[in-house]
């Protein structure tokens, strides 16, 4: 891969971000949420098993900026840390009430969704190519824990 690809793949992933993060914004806005606050309860709602190190790596924040906004969650009743036997390892996932909060969003009628006209099948194939992308440019640990991340395929 040349330099100038490099910065052309660089400069459209950053203002892809800044569009998708718009569009998160909304949805959490509309859920009565913070985007991190939705981000949070939509990983804890895609698996029994997510860590606060998890949250982290897919995320970017740190571990004591997460505790803050799980702590808030909690009191909302919308997650749940929970442990696995003696280990001192919490598992933070979602409540029934927080995976009917994050199914809102499914539910919702047009005014959300996104404008662009791909199906369904092409983002998914996209979403694949940037994950494996990922996983040569990072390693497997981050790129795995984005592989089946839906609370709705449950």
């Amino acid at each position: 891969m040349s330099c100038g690809d490099v910065f052309k793949f660089y400069f459209v992933h950053s203002l892809l971000q800044r569009e998708m993060e718009r569009c998160l914004k909304r949805h959490a806005s509309y859920l009565g949420l913070s985007s991190i606050e939705l981000q949070v309860l939509w990983i804890a709602g895609s698996s029994d098993t997510t860590t606060f190190a998890d949250l982290a790596r897919i995320t970017s924040y740190t571990k004591n900026e997460l505790g803050e906004i799980v702590a808030a969650l909690e009191r909302e009743d919308l997650v749940e840390q929970v442990c696995a036997g003696d280990s001192p390892c919490r598992f933070v996932r979602a409540t029934d009430k927080g995976k009917q909060i994050v199914s809102q969003i499914a539910n919702r009628p047009n005014r959300c969704r996104c404008p662009v006209d791909i199906d369904a099948e092409r983002l998914r194939e996209l979403t694949e190519e940037c994950r494996d992308f990922l996983m040569q440019l990072k390693g497997r640990p981050a790129g795995g824990l984005l592989a089946h991340m839906d609370p709705f395929e449950n």
